[in-house]
C-alpha cells in the first residue's frame, strides 16, 4: 500500500509558505553551481531552441544542471523535429504523381 496523506512539497515551497522549521529538510540535495552549456551532440535545430530558452529557465533556476540532458532530448529535439516535418508537410502538395497517375502524398498522411 502506498504513502497516504498529500504528495511531500518541496523545500523551497514550504520555505515560502512559511512552515514550522522542524518540517523544513535543510539536507535535500541541491544541484552543483555549474556553468552548462548545450551539448556537441545535439542537432542545429534544436540547438537553436536551447540557445532561445535555456537562458531564461536557468536564471529563474528552473534549469539545473541534472535537467540538461532531459531538456535537451525531451524538449529541443522534439520541437526541432517537430518543426522541420511541420516544413515539410507545408511544403508539400495535397497530390503527388504516383506510377497510376495522381495519389494521396504519403507524406500527409496518419
Amino acid at each position: 500500500m502506498g504513502k497516504r496523506g498529500p504528495a511531500a512539497k518541496p523545500t523551497k515551497l514550504r520555505v515560502l509558505h512559511g512552515d514550522r522549521a522542524d518540517r523544513i529538510n535543510a539536507d535535500e540535495p541541491e544541484p552543483p553551481e555549474e556553468e552548462f552549456r548545450c551539448p556537441d551532440w545535439a542537432s542545429e535545430g534544436a540547438r537553436e531552441i536551447w540557445q532561445r530558452l535555456a537562458p531564461g529557465l536557468e536564471e529563474r533556476g528552473v534549469l539545473t544542471v541534472w535537467a540538461v540532458d532531459a531538456f535537451l532530448l525531451l524538449l529541443c529535439e522534439a520541437l526541432a523535429r517537430y518543426r522541420s516535418a511541420t516544413q515539410l508537410v507545408n511544403g508539400s502538395a495535397l497530390l503527388v504523381q504516383g506510377g497510376s497517375g495522381l495519389m494521396k502524398n504519403p507524406a500527409l498522411q496518419v
